[in-house]
């Protein structure tokens, strides 16, 4: 009979090791997609699953908890609905794996969830894998995880749990350190016990020795020094591990000492995180002011070394800071959160966040990632404001556009009486408050993926089942709004998982809060799902204000044509006039590519392009910019080389204004860079592939067809020709373009201000009404 075999043991006690034996032996491991890249700490893989990682940090989540903070977790309080959920999920993964014929799972988090898996398998067999626990201990001490009292009270926790949960369950104990010394001894005692209790479907590793070795084992005790440490219970378990089940007692309960470990330590790192948090919030001011200085000082070779030194020394503290045992404390509630929002690859990325701390903004986010824990002892509720308040959702991704059209919204609100609530991400927030405006902000809640809803009450119920914290907060939150407005950016696609409007809308309508919809692009949406949800919004919604044609015809669709209720406006920003100082050097040609999602430039076709300007003027005088995702680093490295002036990092809010107004012609495939163009009054060339460009036509409106050429991107070799003509003749005469842009942006600036004087109305004070 083939096995399901699940390797148990805490974090760091060999269990990586077993489960790469296990793998050579035959046993199947799944998709190699889903399996979690090694890392310093496990060089040789951790041999986990992150969809069954993550399907355990959900339970554990559901229940208020991490794989650190687990002291109160208890899977009889989970919602049984949301139970009933992640056994379906449990058995997706089963049914995959059973494809395969012998197999195993690896994931220290089973040891607190066992009973939902076992309940799923029908041929089960537990391996214990038994390690000293100080070596634990010590081995999560060097990952800074908590010292060594907090590591031997997780590991008697996660054991403990173990026990609870096998009952009859078939099961093998294996030696960590004896896998080391004598690996094919323990691969034969394998075999052997295997066979013992009816299981077959693995073979012997010809080679178990080429696999492990001793450098895997980073901490070795002996048995008096673990003594030292422990308290009784933990000694009467250890021997009872040792003896493979035949001597001592594991019936009891987590030790008192334990729990005390624990809790301590939960409560430590809650005060820690925030001191944390308020030193690198002391450190952003710096941090925007030496950014600006290299930019300025960026011409003065002297002024440069100077501005070079302190950005050094600015990183060197922020390295300092995050390098902490403090910040290396909450690391697990950052991945955490990470593996909520069911983005894996941000799992990984986490641990890049943490060595690359000299990034600000992303750590900002990786602090703020870790508030959704609700044991969190400064509030995450703003106290109430007085007069009208209203809630103003975000989503958009890290891009100047976005920022733009969020910092509109929040103006056009004040300056309409409104107390407005800001919630956003951290780097949203930093941008709201450098436009110094009078809003409370409320960092955004991570929030799952919930694509599988086609309707405003069922997203609802899958927020209040899987994500109850979340629901708790927004319940909290909109019980004092009068109503809720949806901010413009980030466009409603099938790709967009993480939909913080659509979940902050749902919880709004089931509470009775007028929603309010800011001049949208709802996107191609082609789900039928997606389709679903989007019209059961609008339906719901008191106002529906788009941003172009085609956004128009959906919502005319969806809402039958009431004419009461929708909006046709403009973007927000046509109607901002930003300032702009005109400052620095001079640039020929500004050319600014939107890359990452929805990127519209090869390589091939982009140096190119970048060849036949550099032909016609100085490479110097070319500026390479982007609005929305900082440029791959191997272009950053290849364009330098050419002597092009390189802007890699998204510039900030309001800082692309300058920047763009410093170049006589800029070339753009970003919609919001067209508009930044046109606001900095310098003739532009557009670039949009066709099927994305529905936003750019609905720019294009009442303009007379042709008078603006609008190219289908730099996606390939032939596109380049046409471009660098067109370049050309704006060099040669850039006031026909210049006179119809500057018609395209007074007409934005009027329909704009009449959009918002009509979606005004439905935002009256309703509480009590």
């Amino acid at each position: 009979m083939n096995p399901q075999i699940l390797v148990l043991g805490m974090h760091r006690s060999g269990t990586s090791a077993t489960a790469g034996l296990l793998e050579r032996m035959g046993a199947y491991f799944g998709p190699q997609d889903q399996a979690m890249p090694p890392r310093d700490v496990n060089p040789k893989g951790f041999h986990e699953r992150m969809d069954v990682a993550l399907l355990n940090d959900r339970i554990l989540a559901h229940g208020e908890s991490t794989w650190i903070d687990c002291a109160g977790f208890d899977l009889n309080r989970c919602a049984p609905a949301f139970l009933e959920r992640m056994d379906g999920e449990i058995r997706r993964v089963i049914e995959e794996l059973d494809q395969g014929g012998a197999w195993y799972l690896k994931d220290p988090r089973l040891c607190l969830t066992l009973p939902r898996w076992l309940r799923q398998l029908a041929r089960p067999l537990a391996i214990l894998v038994v390690r000293n626990p100080l070596q634990i201990a010590r081995s999560l001490e060097r990952r800074k995880d908590g010292p060594i009292q907090v590591g031997l009270a997780l590991w008697e926790l996660y054991t403990r749990s173990i026990f609870r949960s096998l009952a009859d369950c078939p099961r093998l104990f294996l030696s960590y350190d004896r896998l080391l010394s004598d690996p094919r001894a323990v691969m034969d005692g394998l075999m052997d016990g295997m066979t013992s209790l009816g299981f077959s479907g693995l073979s012997p590793c010809p080679d178990p020795e080429s696999w492990l070795d001793q450098e895997m084992a980073h901490h070795t005790d002996d048995e008096e020094a673990f003594r030292d440490y422990a308290n009784p219970a933990q000694i009467r378990l250890y021997t009872y591990l040792q003896s493979e089940g035949q001597a001592g007692t594991w019936q009891e309960p987590v030790s008192r000492p334990a729990l005390d470990a624990l809790e301590y330590h939960a409560t430590y790192m809650i005060e820690e995180r925030t001191k944390l948090y308020d030193l690198i919030q002391s450190l952003s001011p710096d941090a925007a002011h030496l950014q600006e200085l290299r930019r300025e000082l960026a011409g003065d070779p002297a002024a440069g070394t100077l501005t070079s030194q302190a950005l050094i020394a600015y990183r060197n503290g922020i390295h300092a800071a995050l390098d902490s045992m403090r910040w290396r404390g909450v690391s697990a509630v950052v991945n955490t959160a990470w593996r909520m929002a069911g983005k894996p690859e941000k799992v990984l990325e986490s641990r890049w966040l943490m060595e690359r701390s000299d990034q600000l903004l992303q750590h900002h986010s990786a602090l703020e990632c870790a508030a959704f824990r609700p044991t969190v002892n400064a509030p995450l509720i703003p106290p109430p404001a007085e007069g009208r308040e209203l809630l103003l959702t975000e989503l958009g991704s890290r891009c100047s556009g976005d920022e733009a059209l969020y910092v509109a919204a929040i103006r056009r609100l004040v300056e309409a009486g409104w107390a407005v609530t800001a919630w956003c991400r951290v780097p949203m927030m930093d941008t709201v408050r450098a436009a110094v405006l009078p809003v409370t902000l409320m960092t955004d809640l991570f929030m799952g993926a919930y694509e599988a809803s086609s309707s405003l009450d069922e997203l609802a119920g899958r927020v209040r089942d899987q994500e109850p914290f979340l629901h708790s907060v927004l319940v909290s939150t909109l019980t004092r709004m009068d109503a809720v407005a949806i901010a413009p950016g980030g466009r409603f696609l099938d790709e967009y998982a993480l939909a913080r409007k659509m979940v902050v809308a749902a919880v709004a309508v089931e509470q009775g809060v007028p929603v309010v919809q800011l001049p949208q692009s709802f996107g191609p949406v082609e789900a039928m799902a997606r389709r679903g949800l989007l019209t059961d919004l609008l339906r719901h919604s008191r106002c529906v204000a788009v941003r172009d044609d085609f956004s128009h015809a959906f919502a005319s669709e969806a809402l039958s044509e009431p004419a009461d209720r929708l909006v046709r406006s403009r973007d927000l920003i046509f109607a901002e006039d930003y300032p702009r100082s005109g400052a620095g050097p001079t640039y020929r040609l500004g050319v600014n590519l939107r890359v990452g999602f929805n990127g519209h430039v090869t390589e091939e076709a982009l140096f190119a392009f970048l060849d036949r300007m550099t032909a016609k003027i100085p490479p110097g005088a070319i500026a390479v910019l982007t609005t929305t995702h900082d440029l791959p680093p191997e272009w950053t490295v290849r364009l330098r080389a050419g002597g092009l002036a390189v802007f890699p990092e998204v510039i900030r809010y309001p800082s692309y204004l300058d920047l763009i107004g410093r170049c006589d012609v800029h070339v753009t495939d970003s919609f919001h860079g067209w508009i930044f163009a046109m606001q900095a009054d310098r003739p532009c060339a557009v670039l949009q592939p066709d099927f994305r460009s529905w936003k750019l036509q609905g720019t294009l409106a009442g303009v007379a067809p042709g008078s603006i050429p609008v190219g289908r991107g730099l996606i390939g070799a032939d596109d380049v020709e046409g471009l660098v003509e067109e370049v050309q003749s704006l060099f040669d005469s850039p006031d026909a373009r210049l006179r119809i842009q500057r018609e395209i942006l007074q007409q934005g600036r009027e329909l704009a201000q009449i959009g918002w004087e009509q979606v005004l109305p439905f935002l009256p004070k309703v509480k009590g009404s």
